[in-house]
């Protein structure tokens, strides 16, 4: 009732794969937390975010200051090309693939996806999100920001 925010654990140990726009690794809130990412948008670019919304999710995620899991280590995989407002399917396929590829055996691991595939239903996503939470990832989608029920899109839509 103090309005003061007190947590017990502090993600230690836990890798979040932040699926998204990219992460500012500069950012003081991320200080020594960043892991290598992956970029699967085809625009040749960096991980380093290029529209904001990676490094808004990341801070929510394990930013020092407000992060909900401080100690735990962002893995950025941009999916949106820079100055796109959508990720292409296949850019998605890419970046799910190449977090199915690694090796997270004895490592608790998060794969946050706060995008939505616009009230279409993609198999090849649906099938890559299952597999992915088959091999032990811990599943986050958000609800899609246009007024639709998240159950009707891909990656939201499914019971992982």
């Amino acid at each position: 009732m103090d309005t003061k925010f007190r947590y017990s654990s502090t993600g230690q140990g836990v890798q979040v794969y932040v699926v998204d726009s990219g992460i500012n690794a500069a950012s003081v809130d991320f200080s020594g937390q960043i892991g290598a990412g992956y970029v699967a948008a085809y625009d040749g670019g960096t991980v380093n975010d290029c529209a904001g919304h990676g490094t808004h999710v990341a801070g929510i995620i394990a930013g020092t200051t407000y992060g909900v899991a401080k100690a735990a280590t962002i893995i950025p995989v941009r999916i949106f090309a820079c100055g796109s407002q959508s990720a292409r399917n296949s850019d998605i396929m890419k970046g799910l693939n190449w977090i199915l590829s690694r090796s997270h055996v004895g490592v608790r691991d998060v794969i946050n996806m706060s995008f939505g595939t616009g009230g279409v239903r993609d198999p090849a996503i649906d099938s890559a999100v299952s597999s992915l939470h088959d091999a032990g990832f811990t599943m986050v989608a958000s609800g899609p920001n246009a007024n639709i029920d998240a159950c009707s899109e891909s990656p939201g839509g499914i019971p992982a």
